[in-house]
C-alpha cells in the first residue's frame, strides 16, 4: 500500500487532479443549466476522477518502455510498482467504470450513463492504441486528435446527470474549448529542446515552425468555443498570450518553461469557466 500511494503522489497528485476534474464538473453544470445538487455533483466528480486516474495509469504502461530511456526517476522504471500492479488496477479500475455506466443508465439517467460508457469505451480504445498502434504511432498528429477528442464527450457527461439539461449546444462548445485549451498544454508541455528524442514529442518530430502552427490551431478551436459561449473577454486574452509566448521557443527555446506555465494558466482558467463566468457577470 505504500508503494501505492508514492505513485499516486507523483502520478495522481489528488490536488491537481481535483482541481481538473471540478473544474469540468462545474462548467459542465452550469454552463448545461443545472443548479447545484450535491449527488450530481459528487457522481459526476467520482466518475470523472477515475477516468482520469485510470487514463494515467494507462499511459504510464504504454510508455515504460520510454520512460526506462527518458525518465527512470518515475515509480514504474524505478520499481515502486510493477507493471502487474498497475495492470491488475486498471483491469479493476476499468471494470468500475464499466458498471458505473450501466447502472446510471438503468437507475438514474439514460443520456449520462451512455456517454460515460462512450467515454469508457473509447478509453479503452486508446490503450488498446485503436488496434493500430503502429500506424497510428507514425502519424503522431492523428494520434493526439485521436485521443483529445474525447473531452467533447468528457465535457458533456457531467451535465447530462440532470433530467433538465437543455444547454447541448452550449455544452458542445464548452467541449471545443476545453478541446482546444487541452490540445494547446499538451503541446506546451513538451517543449524542452534537450528531451530525449525517444520521446517523440511535437518539437522534435515536427520542428518549431510546424509546432507552433498545431499550437496555432488548437487556439483558435479553444477561441471559437469561448466567443460562442460569449467568454471572449476572460478566456480568449489567455490563450493568446500562450501563443504569443511560443515565440519564445524560436529565439530562446531554454526558455520554454514560461510556455509551459501560461499553457497551464491558460487551461485551469478554460476548465473553471462556468463558475468564473458567473463571477464575471456578476461584476458587470
Amino acid at each position: 500500500m505504500k508503494n501505492w500511494f508514492i505513485f499516486i503522489k507523483e502520478r495522481i497528485p489528488l490536488v491537481v487532479y481535483a482541481l481538473l476534474v471540478g473544474g469540468i464538473v462545474s462548467s459542465s453544470q452550469i454552463i448545461g443549466g443545472q443548479d447545484f445538487i450535491a449527488p450530481y455533483f459528487a457522481l459526476a466528480f467520482i466518475g470523472l476522477f477515475l477516468f482520469f486516474a485510470v487514463l494515467r495509469m494507462m499511459d504510464e504502461v504504454k510508455d515504460f518502455d520510454k520512460d526506462k530511456v527518458a525518465h527512470p526517476e518515475r515509480p514504474l522504471p524505478r520499481g515502486v510498482l510493477s507493471l502487474e500492479n498497475v495492470l491488475e488496477a486498471i483491469k479493476y479500475l476499468y471494470g468500475t467504470m464499466i458498471l458505473i455506466g450501466i447502472a446510471l443508465t438503468f437507475i438514474m439517467s439514460p443520456y449520462a450513463g451512455i456517454c460515460y460508457l462512450i467515454i469508457t469505451l473509447w478509453l479503452g480504445l486508446m490503450y488498446k492504441e485503436f488496434f493500430v498502434p503502429k500506424w497510428l504511432n507514425d502519424r503522431p498528429l492523428i494520434y493526439a486528435i485521436s485521443h483529445q477528442i474525447l473531452m467533447i464527450a468528457v465535457a458533456a457527461f457531467p451535465a447530462l446527470l440532470s433530467s433538465k439539461f437543455e444547454g447541448s449546444q452550449n455544452i458542445f462548445y464548452l467541449g471545443l474549448t476545453m478541446l482546444g485549451s487541452f490540445f494547446t498544454y499538451e503541446v506546451c508541455r513538451k517543449l524542452d529542446p534537450k528531451a530525449d528524442p525517444v520521446l517523440g514529442t511535437y518539437l522534435v518530430i515536427y520542428g518549431p515552425f510546424q509546432t507552433f502552427l498545431i499550437l496555432l490551431g488548437c487556439s483558435t478551436l479553444a477561441w471559437f468555443g469561448a466567443h460562442m459561449l460569449n467568454m471572449s473577454l476572460f478566456l480568449m486574452p489567455l490563450q493568446f498570450l500562450v501563443v504569443l509566448s511560443y515565440l519564445l521557443i524560436f529565439i530562446k527555446p531554454e526558455k520554454y518553461k514560461g510556455v509551459e506555465a501560461l499553457a497551464t494558466l491558460s487551461l485551469l482558467f478554460h476548465l473553471w469557466c462556468g463558475p468564473l463566468s458567473l463571477l464575471f457577470n456578476k461584476g458587470a
